[in-house]
């Protein structure tokens, strides 16, 4: 042909020729052979590779490309798998020194393609590879951990890089933390214990790995607390029941804190109870009859630590009971109080303490045994009091105390006010009985004379009593009184009492009951026995005169009052009626308001009225009779024979019609505001009549 062209393959690692002879034919003409020698360089090739490298991110990537042919040259693009690959670049160079970080968590290749240079001739490239492994991470479950001594540490170390492997070193904060160990494994597991009284730590250094490559360090810090103990101090063997007692509870860990649980021997036991805190503080009590216990149970706790329970115990004595017969009582002067002392309890003594309420109760003293037996005495002038204060005890426990309070009576005085007195017959008595001492009381007997009655046996602050004497002689009555308190009692004292007879007062109708507001004052009579004095109003005392204008309209009572020899008054009373006039002119019939009865009267020129008919008031009598002065109005009538009073009027003796007062001009028998003419009026009616001869005229009866 006119060209050669032919793929010439050199296989040895030296050039070779290959020597072209060519002949040149034109028809059957044949030129001179031409050598043509072409040289065939051979192809350099990378004969290393497919070469691996291993490393770990951040070292360096060392290759060497070898070639068959001295003196190649060679040239290199890389490429990564992940993006998290790093520090690779081309280049060229006879070695590829690259260092390489890989920043995730799985291993990654970094991949070299070199390209060989020799002769002019690019051979074929050669491929290497270099894996890149992550630096393991390493984290804690849990974050933090603290626990207890003795109690189990568990702690996983993980990574994010698979297949990591750990490995620890350990050490404590002090000689106080044992049982921790170094080792291996995605796991710790230790027992670690702190024998001191405070926090210790123990320090795990973990050193993660994976595919040859080791992570950091890291330190993981375990805090280790003491188990707390608990302490007891102060608290007491055996108490009384009713006794506080106290128990400090202490640690030599800071911040311990303590709960306890209570129970007792007996259900009589009260007062203890399940708490907390540094100190107990209760108040046991018992009411059986024999010592019983109270059991404590004290956990100590710090920092979530709960140690071992420390126990005591208290023994609770009872207290013995007293009974004081009697509590209360009340004694007399000079008298014994006897207290008896008894306890359920056997073996109980007692004691006593005393107190009076005044300095003048003396008799009493502080004591022993089963009975206070003493005679007290009070000088004073009240009632006062002296407490016994009893303890009983028993194995040095005291009950508590009883009070007997002994009420002691002074011995009660007395005086009678006044201490003898002289009364009336009728009336009473009035004996203040008093004392100085308070509270007292009186009763009293009494004897008296044959003739005096009313009095009796009595009680209380006054001798009150109206007593009679039925005799015209003073009579007597003796009172024996007798002051006490209670049941106590002081010296009698008799208090006499003169009872003097009384007058016999009577006061009769001897005065007109009924008269008028106009009418005369007149004498007041009738009253026996004579020389008393009259009262009441309208009445003047000093000349025994009742004045119907001055008393006024009305019925007024009268009181005649006489006092005989020994001193004694009696009284009698009589109601007058003072009424208006009667609308009376002189000429009419005048009634008279004593007893209705009607009477003619004649007026004279002077204005003076006569009554023109004879009086016939009063009682008639038999002529026989003489009329006298014994309050009775009287009067005779005509041969002894009523209707003739009732026609011409009464026969008066003169006494009689001027009622036995021998004053002139005096109102005598004739009704309220008339009165018996005196010697001027019987003047002026004969005046008026002209002579003696006529006078008597006008007044005769019809």
């Amino acid at each position: 042909g006119n060209s050669i062209q032919q793929q010439l393959i050199n296989q040895d690692d030296t050039p070779g020729v290959v020597t072209y002879t060519i002949i040149a034919a034109l028809g059957s003409c044949f030129s001179s052979p031409v050598n043509c020698p072409v040289t065939v360089n051979p192809a350099p090739s990378v004969t290393n590779t497919g070469s691996a490298l291993s490393l770990c991110s951040g070292s360096n990537v060392v290759f060497t490309p070898l070639s068959n042919i001295s003196g190649t040259l060679f040239n290199w693009t890389a490429t990564g798998n992940l993006p998290e690959l790093s520090g690779f670049t081309p280049g060229s160079g006879p070695v590829i020194d690259q260092q390489l970080f890989n920043s995730g968590f799985s291993p990654g290749t970094v991949t070299y393609s070199v390209i060989p240079t020799a002769l002019g001739c690019n051979g074929l490239p050669g491929i290497f590879t270099a894996t890149v492994n992550p630096i393991p991470d390493l984290w804690f479950l849990p974050g933090t951990l603290t626990v207890c001594s003795g109690s189990p540490v568990s702690v996983a170390l993980n990574s994010q890089v698979n297949n990591t492997s750990f490995s620890w070193e350990a050490a404590g904060s002090s000689g106080n933390v044992s049982n921790f160990f170094p080792g291996n494994g995605n796991l710790i597991q230790q027992t670690p214990e702190n024998s001191g009284a405070f926090p210790e730590t123990v320090t795990y250094s973990v050193t993660p790995s994976a595919s040859g490559c080791n992570g950091a360090m890291s330190a993981y810090s375990v805090i280790i607390h003491p188990i707390p103990t608990a302490l007891i101090s102060g608290n007491p063997s055996a108490i009384c029941s009713g006794d506080a007692f106290q128990a400090d509870f202490y640690s030599p860990t800071p911040g311990t804190i303590f709960t306890w649980s209570a129970s007792a021997s007996s259900a009589l036991v009260s007062g203890f109870g399940d708490g907390n805190g540094p100190e107990l503080n209760q108040i046991i009590f018992s009411s059986s009859m024999q010592n019983e216990i109270v059991s404590y149970e004290v956990i100590p706790s710090a920092n979530g630590c709960t140690g071992l329970p420390n126990s005591f115990s208290v023994q609770v004595k009872p207290l013995p009971d007293l009974a004081a017969n009697p509590l209360q009582q009340t004694v007399c002067y000079g008298q014994s109080s006897v207290i008896n002392l008894t306890s359920g309890y056997s073996g109980a003594g007692f004691t006593w303490t005393v107190s009076a309420s005044s300095p003048a109760v003396t008799g009493f003293l502080a004591g022993t045994g089963a009975q206070i037996n003493q005679a007290l005495f009070n000088s004073g002038t009240t009632a006062e009091t002296v407490t016994y204060q009893i303890i009983s005890s028993l194995n040095g426990c005291s009950g508590m105390p009883v009070h007997a309070n002994v009420m002691t009576i002074p011995v009660p005085n007395l005086q009678i006010t006044p201490p003898q007195q002289t009364i009336c017959n009728g009336q009473t008595t009035a004996l203040l009985l008093t004392s100085s001492t308070e509270n007292t009381n009186y009763s009293w007997t009494a004897t008296g004379s044959t003739t005096i009655s009313g009095y009796s046996a009595g009680a209380g602050p006054i001798i009150a009593q109206a007593l009679n004497n039925s005799s015209n002689t003073a009579g007597t009555v003796n009172y024996f009184v007798t002051p006490s308190i209670g049941t106590c009692s002081g010296n009698a004292i008799t208090a006499p009492v003169t009872i003097s007879p009384g007058p016999s007062v009577s006061f009769r109708k001897c005065i007109d009951t009924v008269t008028t507001l106009t009418a005369r004052p007149f004498l007041l009579k009738g009253a026996l026995p004579p020389g008393g004095s009259y009262s009441g109003p309208g009445v003047e005392s000093s000349t025994g005169t009742f004045n119907p204008g001055q008393a006024g309209l009305g019925v007024h009572v009268i009181q005649y009052t006489y006092e005989n020899f020994y001193g004694c008054e009696g009284s009698g009373q009589r109601s007058i009626k003072v009424q208006n006039d009667a609308n009376f002119l002189c000429g009419s019939m005048l009634t008279d308001p004593r007893d209705g009865k009607q009477y003619p009267t004649w007026q004279l020129s002077d204005g003076k009225c006569w009554m023109a008919g004879n009086l016939a008031y009063g009682t008639a009598i038999n002529s026989t009779t003489a009329q006298t002065d014994n309050c009775i109005s009287e009067h005779y009538c005509l041969q002894d024979n009523s209707a003739w009073c009732n026609l011409h009027g009464g026969f008066y003796q003169w006494e009689e019609l001027m009622e036995y007062i021998p004053e002139p001009g005096s109102k005598g028998l004739c009704p309220p505001g008339w009165h018996i003419p005196h010697t001027s009026d019987w003047l002026g009616m004969l005046a008026f009549n002209m002579g003696q001869s006529q006078a008597a005229g006008p007044l005769r009866d019809p």
